[in-house]
């Protein structure tokens, strides 16, 4: 049987704007692979606007821009950069381009920076669900060891996410009780309309293998049409509307789960004792 393996997110790293005075590199956060082109997404992690002062003629600024205090997502696709904003507050909607639905964070390629990813596949070893559990149940299956896999089908493309395991939810055996484990991956990025979007996966799992996988996407919400809704109150909707149109404001909000179809994976790095 030929080895499993995955990208090596445990050592795999992005060098950014590899052609600009400054450079900069960041952690993996995720890999989304599309399985019939083989492209490859590489999710890196938050972050927020700086100064480098050290590379600029004055050095009397904030190292973190106080006049952009937002934070935003950047990944790599094609060794081409690209940055999601994440403004806590807009008021402008995003995403009304056509390339992504409406309200749905959409990626911006920086035609000026270009990226190289740095991250090998490494084999892996795939965990039966019994060995998940019973290493979470002895404290010896840390999160930072354990990763997803899953895979997924989405507009009649098959597609392959790879993520750490950062929050798992187990069966505690002092309590009589069904076994299951469900664990919820950090931000991953996902197929949406044209390109990708960002969020979180969630699975439940028994013995029986996959039950569940669903994702929920980040996205901006009229903030009055969201609290009058969530307060269920006639009158204050008909308020807020007013002074939504007078005031427009959004919020981002991770409030839509959608079922995945697809099956999920632990595994972690090493190969199988032969």
């Amino acid at each position: 049987m030929a080895p499993v393996s995955a990208p090596d997110l445990e050592n795999g790293f992005i060098v950014n704007a590899i052609s600009a005075p400054n450079c900069w590199t960041t952690e993996i956060q995720s890999v989304l692979v599309a399985e019939d082109t083989g492209e490859r997404w590489y999710l890196s992690h938050e972050c927020r606007q700086e100064n480098v002062i050290l590379a600029a003629v004055s050095t009397d600024r904030t190292m973190l821009q106080s006049e952009n205090p937002y934070e935003f997502l950047t990944f790599t696709h094609n060794n081409r950069f690209y940055q999601i904003g994440s403004m806590d507050a807009p008021t402008t909607l995003p995403g009304m381009d056509g390339r992504q639905p409406p309200g749905m964070p959409t990626p911006h390629g920086s035609p000026n920076w270009a990226s190289s990813p740095h991250c090998e596949d490494r084999p892996i070893r795939l965990l039966a669900f019994d060995e998940v559990l019973d290493g979470l149940r002895r404290r010896s299956l840390p999160p930072r060891a354990l990763f997803l896999r899953l895979g997924l089908l989405h507009g009649g493309r098959r597609y392959t996410l790879y993520s750490p395991s950062h929050y798992v939810n187990f069966a505690n055996d002092a309590v009589e009780q069904p076994a299951y484990v469900q664990p919820i991956s950090g931000l991953v990025l996902m197929p949406g309309g044209d390109s990708v979007t960002y969020g979180y996966i969630v699975a439940a799992l028994d013995g029986s293998g996959t039950r569940r996988v669903e994702f929920v996407a980040a996205r901006y919400v009229d903030v009055y049409r969201w609290v009058a809704e969530r307060e269920g109150i006639k009158s204050l909707a008909v308020m807020l509307g007013d002074l939504s149109r007078l005031a427009p404001c959004y919020t981002r909000v991770f409030d839509e789960s959608r079922p995945v179809s697809g099956e999920l994976a632990f595994y972690v790095y090493g190969q199988a004792a032969s």
